[in-house]
């Protein structure tokens, strides 16, 4: 395992700051760290390098009015046009299935 990665980790914990692990990448391990008013991105590579990146409030809050922001701007089509049945549990029609199906196949095709 990376020092850098493993010594990192040990400073969080003796100071106790909160962080979690999450792979985006196929070369790197993300450590992601919350403390007030800042969220931060951390990722050892393997090529020895960290990658650094901060997120930090500018304080303003919000309303539950945001929230058609954040699903107009940022949802899938898959999941915006999930619908409910009658036990309340959500499904997509099949011809999005067909479709998703489809295209999930067309992604492992190119990836490989």
């Amino acid at each position: 395992m990376n020092k850098k990665l493993t010594d990192f980790l040990q400073r969080l914990k003796d100071a106790k700051i909160f962080h979690s692990f999450d792979r985006y990448r196929d070369d790197a391990i993300s450590v992601r760290i919350v403390v007030p008013g800042q969220r931060w991105e951390v990722d050892f590579l393997d090529d020895g390098s960290v990658d650094v990146e901060r997120f930090i409030s500018n304080g303003e809050l919000h309303g539950d009015e945001v929230f058609a922001e954040l699903f107009n701007t940022f949802s899938e089509p898959a999941v915006a046009s999930k619908s409910l049945n009658k036990s309340g549990k959500s499904f997509i029609k099949k011809k999005q299935k067909r479709s998703l199906a489809s295209e999930t196949s067309t992604r492992q095709t190119v990836n490989r």
